[in-house]
């Protein structure tokens, strides 16, 4: 009688913890994804109802695109800003001139009325009013480095706003009040001193920093 010894041992399966954790890792996700869908559409609905009942009860006008237009310059130039006054518009831009020594207003804005679905480009004797064009030739003449940076309304106030300077804090504003007949001329161009002070003069004031954007100031407070 043989006494040979058995083997009892039996071959588990190999597991690999590498595979298994991307998949686990990967079905927690879409479980995440799949809730945050859910909440997104549902939030969706709940905001398209209450649009309904806000449209029932206040009206609306729906904000859509109705075209778009092309604007073109005289030169190459680099777009800054767009502002409606009345029924025109004030196309503000930068043109590198080459050895043109002299800046003219029609080098850095054009004006443009839209009407028949298109822009029409129309005469810069809308803001060529008072000694705006001298001091804007005076601007460009004594600072050799002053580029158009943006508009800035401002209740019946709109600013034309310059760097002079190598620092967006070097700047210089024209500051125009507009009819408050018609809002769409300007009755006299005058210029802020950046200290909330508005000077009705042709002299030209540095400006600390551009327009507020607000119309007051804040005051401190004290608790008791």
């Amino acid at each position: 009688m043989s006494n040979a010894p058995q083997n009892n041992e039996t071959a588990e399966p190999s597991t690999d913890a590498s595979t298994d954790q991307p998949q686990l890792e990967r079905g927690t996700y879409e479980i995440i994804q799949n809730r945050l869908r859910t909440y997104s559409d549902h939030l969706r609905e709940r905001l398209n109802s209450l649009n309904s009942e806000r449209r029932e009860v206040f009206g609306s006008i729906p904000t859509e695109l109705i075209s778009t237009q092309r604007i073109t310059t005289a030169h190459n130039c680099t777009a800054r800003d767009i502002v409606p006054v009345g029924n025109k518009f004030i196309f503000g831009y930068n043109v590198h001139m080459g050895l043109k020594a002299i800046t003219k207003v029609e080098d850095v804005f054009s004006v443009y009325e839209f009407s028949d679905g298109a822009m029409h480009e129309k005469s810069l004797d809308f803001i060529r009013k008072g000694a705006f064009e001298q001091e804007f030739f005076s601007l460009y003449k004594y600072y050799k480095d002053t580029t158009f940076q943006k508009f800035h309304l401002a209740g019946p106030h709109l600013y034309m706003v310059f760097q002079v300077g190598k620092t967006i804090n070097d700047t210089k504003s024209f500051k125009f009040l507009i009819a408050a007949t018609t809002r769409s001329n300007f009755r006299r161009n005058t210029i802020s001193n950046g200290a909330g002070h508005t000077v009705i003069s042709t002299a030209m004031e540095i400006t600390p920093t551009s327009p507020s954007k607000i119309e007051f100031s804040w005051r401190p407070s004290v608790a008791t």
